[in-house]
């Protein structure tokens, strides 16, 4: 891991390192990642000398990758172990090494999600608005398979945009989302044939891409979404959960939260800030 790993330090900057992180709450999600205690960092070690040589690719074999799984089940070996298999074996029957080959020209025109932007700390945001989806289309025109495909491509896109800006610069872990639910309704987001496909759309997060969260904020959240949300909090891994933020629709409330994690530059112009997404209308009051 980095170099200000736990097993990696002298004692004296060991006990700084506890002292800041005990007291400080301005460590940062990539500090918190990287850093692992001594017992963890053995477990790290024994759980990569078990899974490693049947990872078919390079960037799973990095401590980063392997390290998601193993706190995913809480650092029980065997458990993770069974976790990043079953997913291996997903990724193997699912062709996910193929799914950016594909034509998705149908999915990105009428479901459109965006991942431009980038935090404070550089890290991406994964920003979806549901006034730019209809959940209930896909279904009835039988394209609901193929829409949850398309929820993996884009889980996939997003997460190895982490892994690529974490090679590159050595400060990334994980990505920020954003779900506006300005524009949800009953019809096309929260009938009941697009509920079970919202709740697998989770599971296939959860179960194949943990630990890439740092917030998941749900901005604009009108009291209709309340049971949906419900529905998605008990499926939602702990690290995720930590994570999940409902904010509602007063947008001086929201946007001071959003500029205490982006620049305004960076933020969506639905939200009140300056980023223009191809293709997205403006909703909001002052632009």
């Amino acid at each position: 891991m980095h170099p200000n790993s736990v097993n990696s330090v002298n004692p004296l900057a060991l006990i700084a390192f506890f002292i800041s992180a005990t007291f400080c709450n301005s460590i940062s999600t990539y500090d918190k990642d990287v850093t692992l205690t001594l017992k963890e960092k053995a477990l790290l070690d024994e759980f990569a000398a078990l899974v490693s040589h049947k990872m078919p690719h390079s960037y799973m074999k990095e401590e980063m990758y392997l390290v998601r799984w193993l706190r995913a089940r809480d650092y029980n070996i065997p458990e993770a172990a069974n976790f990043l298999l079953q997913n291996i074996q997903w990724r193997k029957e699912h062709n996910m090494d193929g799914i950016f080959d594909e034509d998705w020209s149908d999915m990105a025109r009428d479901y459109k999600y965006h991942i431009e932007s980038r935090d404070r700390a550089g890290q991406p945001l994964a920003y979806l608005s549901v006034d730019e989806i209809d959940i209930r289309k896909a279904i009835v025109n039988g394209k609901g398979d193929r829409l949850l495909r398309f929820v993996d491509r884009a889980f996939e896109e997003v997460t190895q945009l982490v892994n690529d800006l974490g090679n590159k610069y050595k400060n990334i872990t994980r990505a920020q989302f954003i779900v506006n639910l300005s524009g949800y309704n009953l019809v096309e987001h929260g009938c009941l044939r697009c509920i079970p496909a919202i709740l697998r759309a989770v599971l296939s997060y959860e179960a194949h891409f943990p630990e890439y969260v740092d917030h998941l904020m749900i901005i604009n959240t009108p009291t209709i979404a309340e049971p949906l949300l419900n529905a998605v909090r008990p499926l939602l891994g702990p690290s995720t959960r930590r994570s999940f933020k409902v904010y509602g629709i007063n947008k001086k409330t929201n946007m001071e939260i959003l500029d205490g994690i982006f620049e305004k530059d960076q933020i969506p112009v639905n939200l009140g800030g300056r980023k223009r997404y191809r293709g997205q209308s403006l909703d909001y009051d002052d632009y």
